[in-house]
C-alpha cells in the first residue's frame, strides 16, 4: 500500500509563542489523517504534522504506509530537542520522518538563531515506535538512544526502576516515568509546559495489550498518584484504535478509520481504568468506552523449535559451567565443553563423581567429586585434572554449586554448616568459615559470596574481606540453588516453586515471584537481561523480566530436570533424563 504523495504538510494551528499558562491548542478538536478504503487512491500525507504550540509537534504516521498509525512526538527547548518514537516504517522514500523533523528543527533554528542537538528516544521496544530509528543513526548533531532498559535508565539518570527522574530540555523539564506492564521498558514523558502526559502504549483510546497484569496495575496506579499531584491537560498516547461509539473499537490492520475517536484523554478516564484494576484479581478483557483491557497470555514455546542448537549425549547430561562462548556440562565421571558449531562435544575430561554445577575460574573448571569429597580442578584448555583439593562436599547427592571470585574458589564443604575458600595460587583450604546448617549452593556477586540455608528458608551473606557472615536474610521455603545477577540476588524455592529476589544494596527481599518451578531438581541462572529458571515440574524453562519481577517467556514441554546457564550469546538448556541439552539465542 503506498499513499501517492510524499510531501509533508504541516498544519500550524497555533503559531504564538507559549507560555506556561497557554499550554496549546485544542486537543480535542483536531481530526487526523486515518487512511482510506483503496489506499491507492489516498491523497493524505504520509505523516501529519500539528504544531501544538510553539516549541511542540505532534506528528502521526499515514495508515496507508503502515495500519498501525502511530503517533510521534517533538519537544523543543533552549538547549535540545526531543523526539518520543520513530514509526512502523524504516525507510525515508515513503516515510519521510527525518526530513520532516530536520526541516522543523531548521525552522526552529532560524527563529532562535542558534543550533540545538537532537535526541531520539522511545516509549517502549516495539518495532512499530522504533522502525525508523534507522533515518536518525550516525547523523550529525543527533543521539539515538537505545531500546535496552539499562540503556533507558543509564541515558535517564534512572537510579532505581521504576522510580522517576527529571530530563531537562533547556528551561523545559521533561519528567520521566517508567511504567512497565505493557512492555517491560515503557516509560511516561510529563512536559509540565503544555501539561501533556504521553502515555505510549500503556494509555490511549485503544486496545490496552498487557504482557504483565501485576506490573501493568501498579504502573497505572502510579500515573494516577502523579496526576493527582500534578495538574494533567492531557494524557496522550501512541494509537488510535477506537470508534467514536462507545466501547467499540476497529479491527487489529484497518486501513481506514472515518470515525475513530479523539487522541487525548483525560485524568477522569484514567481514575476509571485504575478503580477498576485494583477491583480485578487476575488477568480478564474488559471493554470501556475509549479503550478495552486485552490481557497477553504468555504461551509455551516448543524448545525444540526455538533452539538454534541440539546436541543428544549419552548418559547424563546435567550441571553447567559457562566458559566464554562454550560451555562445560557434567556427565557420569566425566565433563564436555560443547560449542553451537559443533554436534558433539569438543572436548570430553575425566571427572571422577563429579557433580553439582562447576565454575570456570583461574583458567581452569572447578567441580566437586562426591566420589572422594573434594574439589577437582581441571584445565579447561586440555581437560587434565590439575589438582585434587580433599575438603569434603556438604550435599551427599551432589545438588550443589560452586562459586568463584574475589581471588578465591567457594564450595560448601560440611552439610553442619562450613564454607571452604579455596587459594588458587596454592590449591589448598585457606578457611573453613562458619555458617548455618544445610546450606549447599554458593555464588558470587556484589563483593560477595552468597549462600543457601536450604532447611532455614535464608540466605547467607559472607564477606571476602572478613570471611564472617555479615546478613542472613529470610527468604521462600526451601531455597536451594541461586543465581547473583541482573541486579539482584537470585534463589529457587523448591517447596512452592516462587523465585525470591534479594536487593544487594539492602539485603531485604524486594520481590517475590510465582515461577511455579517446583520440584526437587532445578536450577537458575542470570544472564542476557533475564534471570532463567529451570524446573523439574510446573514449568521445564522460563525467563523472568527483572525490570518487572514477572515471567516473560515460557519454554517446553516438560522433561524431567536439568540445569541451565548463559554462556555468551547463547542461553544453554539441559534435560538428563531425555539426554539432550539445547542452545537458546
Amino acid at each position: 500500500m503506498m499513499v501517492k504523495r510524499v510531501s509533508i504538510v504541516v498544519t500550524f494551528l497555533w503559531l504564538s509563542a507559549c507560555t506556561q499558562k497557554e499550554p496549546g491548542i485544542a486537543l480535542d478538536e483536531v481530526t487526523w489523517i486515518h487512511g482510506s478504503q483503496n489506499c491507492a487512491e489516498n491523497n493524505d500525507p504520509p505523516i501529519q504534522i500539528v504544531q501544538y504550540n510553539s516549541s511542540t509537534w505532534i506528528l502521526r504516521q499515514n495508515k496507508c504506509i503502515h495500519y498501525e498509525a502511530p503517533f510521534m512526538y517533538l519537544f523543543i527547548g533552549n538547549d535540545k530537542a526531543l523526539l518520543v518514537d520513530t514509526g512502523a516504517t524504516e525507510g525515508a522514500t515513503v516515510f519521510p520522518l527525518y526530513k520532516a523533523v530536520q526541516e522543523i528543527i531548521e525552522q526552529w533554528q532560524r527563529d532562535n538563531d542558534k543550533t540545538i542537538p537532537l535526541v531520539v528516544v522511545h516509549s517502549h521496544n516495539h518495532d512499530d515506535h522504533y522502525a525508523a530509528d534507522v533515518q536518525f543513526r550516525n547523523k550529525p548533531n543527533t543521539t539515538v538512544v537505545g531500546l535496552s532498559r539499562d540503556e533507558i535508565a543509564q541515558f535517564f539518570e534512572l537510579s532505581e526502576w521504576p522510580a522517576q527522574s527529571t530530563y531537562e530540555l533547556g528551561g523545559r523539564p521533561l519528567t520521566i516515568i517508567p511504567i512497565p506492564g505493557h512492555e517491560a521498558t515503557s516509560i511516561a514523558i510529563y512536559d509540565p509546559q503544555t501539561k501533556l502526559l504521553l502515555t505510549g502504549d500503556t494509555f490511549y483510546p485503544g486496545r490496552l495489550y498487557i504482557r504483565d497484569w501485576a506490573a501493568f496495575k501498579e504502573s497505572i496506579q502510579r500515573l494516577t498518584d502523579f496526576c493527582q499531584n500534578n495538574e494533567v491537560q492531557w494524557l496522550v498516547g501512541n494509537h488510535i484504535e477506537m470508534k467514536d461509539s462507545a466501547g467499540l473499537d476497529y479491527p487489529a490492520g484497518t486501513i481506514n478509520q472515518p470515525n475513530e475517536q479523539k487522541l487525548p484523554l483525560n485524568v477522569a478516564e484514567l481514575l476509571v481504568l485504575n478503580r477498576a484494576l485494583s477491583n480485578l484479581d487476575s488477568p480478564m478483557y474488559k471493554s470501556f468506552d475509549k479503550f478495552i483491557l486485552v490481557p497477553k497470555p504468555i504461551r509455551e514455546i516448543p524448545i525444540d523449535s526455538e533452539a538454534v542448537a541440539t546436541i543428544e549425549l549419552s548418559g547424563y547430561p546435567d550441571f553447567l559451567a559457562a566458559d566464554g562462548d562454550e560451555v562445560w556440562v557434567t556427565n557420569v565421571d566425566t565433563v564436555q565443553k560443547l560449542s553451537v558449531q559443533n554436534t558433539k562435544p569438543i572436548l570430553t575430561a575425566a571427572a571422577p563423581g563429579i557433580c553439582g554445577a562447576p565454575v570456570v575460574a583461574f583458567g581452569s573448571l572447578w567441580a566437586a567429586s562426591c566420589k572422594d569429597k573434594s574439589v577437582l580442578r581441571i584445565d579447561s584448555k586440555n581437560g587434565k585434572i590439575i589438582a585434587t583439593i580433599r575438603c569434603g562436599v556438604a550435599e551427599e547427592y551432589g545438588e550443589l554449586s560452586l562459586a568463584a571470585g574475589a581471588g578465591s574458589v567457594w564450595i560448601l564443604s560440611d552439610k553442619k554448616g562450613i564454607l571452604s575458600r579455596i587459594d588458587p595460587t596454592s590449591n589448598k583450604v585457606v578457611a573453613n568459615i562458619p555458617v548455618a546448617p544445610d546450606s549447599f549452593c554458593a555464588a558470587f556477586g556484589f563483593d560477595a559470596v552468597w549462600i543457601t540455608n536450604t532447611n532455614s528458608n535464608s540466605v547467607q551473606r559472607i564477606d571476602p574481606s572478613t570471611n564472617h557472615v555479615t546478613v542472613t536474610i529470610t527468604v521462600g521455603p526451601t531455597p536451594h540453588f541461586l543465581a547473583v545477577g541482573e541486579q539482584g540476588v537470585w534463589t529457587l524455592n523448591q517447596t512452592d516453586g516462587t523465585i525470591t529476589r534479594i536487593d544487594p544494596s539492602t539485603n531485604k527481599v524486594a520481590a517475590t515471584i510465582d515461577g511455579k518451578a517446583l520440584g526437587t531438581g532445578g536450577d537458575i541462572g542470570v544472564g542476557a537481561g533475564r534471570v532463567w529458571v529451570r524446573a523439574k515440574n510446573g514449568r521445564m524453562l522460563q525467563s523472568i523480566n527483572p525490570a518487572s519481577n514477572s515471567v516473560d517467556r515460557i519454554y517446553g514441554p516438560l522433561n524431567g530436570s536439568g540445569a541451565v546457564r548463559v554462556a555468551g550469546q547463547h542461553v544453554w538448556v539441559t534435560a538428563h533424563d531425555v539426554n539432550k541439552v539445547w542452545a537458546l539465542r
